[in-house]
């Protein structure tokens, strides 16, 4: 469902490896990866949570499983903080290109998931 991700491994302790594909600004590359564990609460909340908080890369997010008159909703949340490796005039430019990048990616996941149910 994640279209641009390019693998997602599990390791031996439970830990999720998620590569997504390089993205590509003016020059320059991007890789983006997480390394976050799941933990669940109950039947109804699954949360994705960094291994390093203080990685300069994070991921965390839920989704969240409602009874929905007859149905399910499902709620998924995500919020990505990262620093990009570039010079503080290149940054100003192409961080908001990134964050809609990202953004981007998310939202494909989102219809992908939406198209399957």
């Amino acid at each position: 469902y994640f279209d641009s991700l390019e693998s997602f491994s599990k390791s031996k302790d439970d830990t999720y490896h998620w590569k997504f594909k390089t993205l590509s600004y003016g020059g320059s590359e991007f890789n983006i990866q997480f390394l976050t564990t799941f933990e669940s609460k109950g039947n109804e909340t699954l949360l994705i949570i960094p291994v390093d908080k203080n990685s300069k890369m994070n991921l965390t997010g839920r989704w969240d499983l409602l009874p929905d008159k007859g149905g399910t909703l499902v709620r998924f949340n995500v919020t990505l903080v990262g620093e990009l490796p570039l010079p503080s005039f290149t940054k100003s430019f192409v961080t908001p290109l990134a964050q809609r990048e990202v953004s981007k990616i998310f939202s494909r996941y989102i219809t992908n998931v939406s198209k399957a149910i």
